[in-house]
């Protein structure tokens, strides 16, 4: 009997809290612990879901005792002493993102800027300016962990052909048609670069940019150990340079802002990440068959098949610098006192002659420019005709058309008419 007056109170309360409100009919076999797919956007019976948050670590209360004891000596740190925080608190540790906090559906690209600096023998600790500085952007991003630099001759997006080589180079990637985050500091140098580059991108899904906490540059550590190792790399290649060629390289040569970009082609073609496999392979499913040489030597390479290609008597192989190689093509990049070509084919000199100062000085062109005067970012396939092509400091007269002078005769009717010469 008790049992029945229970479920009748509980019926009760049921019906009064449910006065006014239109019974919803239910069908056989429907789970009402699942939402309605055909339940409006103001439909009260719904329940929200919301996420799990991690909250801020709480420093707790200590007893007055413990407090007491405590303010005498401020030893050990407590997080809950105020003294303690103001004095002696750290920064927040930059831990490794694991579980559902690391894995992101979106590709990641990093970007940050970096320095290689280099001081002269007569420069004083005191001088302000003094040595060289050459700037380089950096670019990481996170589905193969490729690296790309680009020298540059300042910062932010004001060098249009950056922005334009960094997309480039995220379509040789594979991230044409993809949704990335593009993250970096909030130097305004990095931030007019990414959102240049999200700008120039032809993606239909767009680009989201995402920056780190204001100087917390250990919150994008990523990029900043791949801007350790592009460093390393560019000295140690310098200096293998030099010990090839007995002379120092400065960075105003024009070999350095290959030599940067060189570096890192290596680090994606040649460091194993830990899946096993290098960038390069993750990149393209397959490893590089494109041989290397040692950045900065001479090599011969084959003229390539074009409409100016030498004659049948003339000679078919020239010798220029070895730069590197092009990532999406695979063709080698040759420096000649003409600019930087792309070429199929080269072959290596003998060890005695294998190394020049000499043409390693005067090379000419750029990654902004691989040949001087010409408007395009990308290295031309070599032709003769960049051999003869004048500078911009040669002077080229403009070419005279011969005068033909024909015979003429004075009449009488003509001196009438315009009058006699005077004298």
């Amino acid at each position: 009997m008790d049992i029945d007056q229970g479920d009748n109170v509980e019926e009760g309360r049921a019906s009064e809290g449910e006065e006014g409100k239109e019974e919803t009919p239910q069908e056989d076999g429907e789970d009402l612990s699942t939402p309605r797919a055909d339940a409006g956007n103001g439909d009260e019976d719904i329940e929200e879901e919301a996420e799990t948050q991690r909250a801020l670590r709480d420093p707790g209360m200590p007893s007055k005792e413990k407090r007491a004891e405590h303010e005498l000596s401020h030893l050990p740190f407590r997080p809950w002493c105020d003294a303690c925080v103001k004095g002696r608190a750290k920064d927040k540790m930059s831990l490794r993102l694991t579980d559902s906090y690391s894995r992101s559906g979106v590709p990641r690209v990093r970007m940050d800027y970096c320095f290689l600096t280099e001081r002269h023998d007569d420069d004083t600790e005191e001088g302000e300016g003094a040595g060289e500085s050459a700037t380089v952007f950096v670019m990481q991003e996170s589905v193969c962990r490729s690296v790309w630099a680009y020298a540059v001759e300042r910062k932010g997006a004001a060098e249009d052909w950056v922005v334009s080589q960094i997309a480039e180079d995220l379509d040789t990637v594979g991230l044409r048609e993809d949704r990335i985050v593009i993250k970096s500091d909030q130097e305004a140098a990095v931030v007019d670069m990414a959102k240049g580059v999200a700008e120039v991108r032809a993606s239909r899904h767009g680009s989201a940019i995402e920056h780190s906490a204001v100087g917390d540059s250990d919150s994008n550590g990523t990029i900043e150990r791949a801007i350790q190792d592009l460093e390393q790399q560019v000295r140690v290649m310098r200096a293998a340079l030099e010990i090839r060629i007995n002379q120092k390289i400065k960075l105003s040569d024009p070999i350095v802002p290959w030599m940067v970009r060189h570096a890192a082609s290596l680090i994606t073609r040649c460091r194993i990440r830990p899946c096993g496999k290098t960038s390069y392979q993750l990149m393209k499913g397959r490893r590089s068959n494109a041989k290397l040489a040692e950045f900065g030597e001479v090599v011969h390479f084959r003229i390539p098949k074009t409409p100016l290609m030498p004659g049948k008597i003339e000679d078919l192989w020239s010798e220029g610098v070895w730069l590197g190689f092009d990532m999406r093509t695979g063709e080698y990049m040759i420096g000649t006192p003409a600019g930087v070509f792309r070429v199929a084919t080269v072959r290596r000199k003998a060890m005695d002659v294998r190394w020049s100062a000499d043409k390693i000085q005067n090379m000419r062109g750029s990654p902004k420019q691989p040949v001087p005067n010409q408007a395009s970012t990308r290295a031309p396939a070599y032709s003769r005709k960049y051999e003869s092509a004048p500078t911009k400091d040669d002077y080229v007269p403009q070419s005279t058309q011969p005068v033909g002078i024909k015979n003429w005769k004075i009449y009488k009717r003509n001196v009438l008419d315009k009058g006699p010469t005077e004298g």
